[in-house]
């Protein structure tokens, strides 16, 4: 910690010789610490500037300058919840402070002259944000020839008194006024970069989450965590997620890291054995505001609620992230909240189990790209994704995932007042399985599929490839290819049970395992067919509709090939 006068202050104070800046800051204990610097004048326009981080708020001296009596000069310090500021006999109150966290706080003053009237105007900034100013009738004058400066305890009379308790760094006096960029400056340049090694002091859980380093750099190595509350912007940066590992410890109910305010970045590590219980959300990561997780690893965790390894209730992006091997109790892997925005970028979701969506868990605004989604499963419905929100995927495979239930690789719902609305672009929906029915995907909201490929998905039940049900709004489905599916029921390729539109595509090669019509499609509400080439399908029973059977809903056909089904191919009944 240092008190640096940089302006014009008597040589001799330049600098107080304390520990440097946090994590080895001036730790006050409220009772009996405190630090005598020396005495000094300054001029009446002035500027005072420290680091606090108090733990309580109700008579906390920061800084103060006395008379040889201990009679009022220049107060600064924490009085019945709020900043307090004096000169002399003039003082004034600012907003409430806040315990617990790092809060630089600054003064600047400037003295008007205004007849036989002096005027201090004092401006209070806060994270080098301006929060007020205040006009003073009195002046600086002569404050040397008294007591020394002090740091964290306050004089009454000659007994020391109001003793700060928390920590206090970088306290600055300054003889002249700051303008609202250097004060700016000042504010973001405490903050440093501070790099961990394994076992060395500050230890993780300090470094990220005191606020006073913007930027944590690990080296290579086995790192203990858990619990994190970030105070401040901060980046986390290991040396690659192959070498730079994360425990999150004492397993009873503890994640990584709880982001509540800030914008976050974590960049090249692993994050692992994550455990949080009571219905909590988020295995390794809660974030409220904004976080950016690349070239991660995040495995092995677990939430007895939503997101096994993350649960987002703010902005998130997602960059090259492995998330493999976790559990929770919907969207195993990740989870999105209601409230939630997600950019999901070259991301691969593994292995995880969740009882809903068992790889992911949406319910707002969801964008996947170029990712893998696969071998996920759940007990219930979306095995490699569960929508209840908006969804865009693009370029992107979901395939082996596995539902004891229904969508196997995605499900896409229309829940309570959330209506699911998935639009699948240029993707791969492959070998996906349902023991009930959409193997690959079933849609009971809205739902676009365009120059996308399903295929290779089982259903127990109907609809190998898609299932439309009857709770469905609609499904859209244009220059794409259902092909090569298999169903235990109706419509091996497709079972449309609401409004359905087909435009340019192909419908093949698809497998009814069960005596019975439909293998190809299988409808019975309104349809529309263009451009649709129905080919290849098959059924097991002789005699069988194969291509294409509607039931009850009025189709439309426009230059549709229906060929090669093997014996009746299509029937409308």
């Amino acid at each position: 910690m240092g008190i640096t006068a940089p302006r014009s202050i008597p040589p001799g104070l330049a600098r107080l010789t304390l520990p440097p800046l946090d994590p080895h800051a001036l730790a006050l204990n409220g009772s009996s610490s405190y630090v005598d610097t020396a005495d000094f004048d300054i001029n009446d326009d002035f500027a005072i500037s420290a680091w606090i981080k108090p733990n309580r708020t109700d008579a906390e001296a920061i800084l103060m300058k006395h008379t040889a009596g201990g009679g009022n000069l220049i107060m600064l310090g924490l009085y019945s919840g709020k900043y307090f500021f004096r000169i002399r006999d003039k003082s004034f109150y600012g907003p409430y402070a806040h315990t617990g966290e790092w809060i630089h706080v600054a003064l600047t003053a400037f003295k008007e002259v205004a007849g036989p009237s002096k005027i201090e105007h004092v401006s209070l900034y806060l994270n080098g944000e301006f929060i007020e100013q205040q006009s003073m009738l009195t002046e600086v004058g002569d404050v040397s020839g008294g007591k020394a400066w002090t740091i964290g305890q306050d004089w009454d009379g000659n007994t020391r008194t109001d003793f700060f308790d928390g920590a206090i760094d970088d306290v600055r006096i300054y003889d002249g006024a700051l303008l609202p960029s250097e004060i700016k400056a000042l504010s973001a340049g405490h903050r440093a970069t501070c790099r961990l090694s394994p076992g060395t002091e500050p230890d993780l859980n300090y470094a990220a989450g005191s606020g006073v380093c913007d930027e944590v750099i690990l080296a290579a190595g086995t790192y203990a965590a858990g619990n994190i509350t970030p105070n401040n912007d901060l980046l986390v940066r290991g040396n690659q997620a192959s070498d730079t590992f994360v425990n999150i410890t004492d397993t009873a109910s503890k994640r990584f890291m709880d982001n509540l305010h800030h914008a976050i970045t974590l960049q090249k590590m692993t994050i692992r054995n994550g455990n949080i219980s009571g219905g909590g959300f988020g295995g390794a990561i809660y974030n409220r505001a904004t976080m950016s997780l690349e070239d991660l690893v995040l495995t092995n965790n677990t939430s007895s609620g939503e997101g096994g390894a993350v649960y987002n209730s703010g902005s998130i992006t997602l960059s090259n992230v492995l998330i493999h091997d976790n559990t929770g109790s919907a969207g195993g892997g990740f989870a999105n909240a209601s409230m939630g925005q997600a950019i999901l970028n070259s991301v691969h979701i593994w292995n995880n189990n969740g009882s809903g969506g068992g790889g992911i868990l949406n319910t707002n605004a969801l964008t996947i790209t170029d990712s893998l989604i696969e071998k996920n499963k759940t007990a219930n419905s979306g095995g490699g994704i569960l929508n209840y929100g908006t969804l865009l995927l693009v370029d992107s495979e979901v395939s082996g995932n596995e539902a004891n239930g229904q969508g196997g690789g995605l499900y896409n719902d229309d829940f309570s007042i959330f209506v699911g609305t998935a639009t699948v672009r240029g993707s791969l929906i492959y070998s996906n399985s349902a023991t009930g029915s959409g193997g690959g995907i079933t849609n009971a909201g809205v739902l676009a599929l365009d120059q996308s490929t399903i295929s290779g998905n089982r259903a127990q039940n109907h609809g190998g490839g898609i299932d439309n049900s009857q709770l469905a709004l609609r499904i859209d489905i244009d220059r794409s290819t259902i092909s090569n599916n298999q169903a235990g029921g109706e419509g091996a390729g497709l079972s449309n049970a609401a409004e359905a539109s087909l435009t340019n595509s192909t419908v093949s090669g698809n497998h009814r395992t069960s005596p019975g019509d439909g293998a190809g499609i299988y409808s019975t509400a309104p349809m529309s067919l263009t451009h649709v080439t129905i080919t290849d399908n098959i059924g097991t029973a002789s005699g069988s509709t194969n291509a294409l059977l509607t039931f009850g809903g009025t189709l439309n056909a426009y230059n549709t090939l229906v060929v090669d089904n093997g014996s009746g191919s299509a029937t409308a009944r």
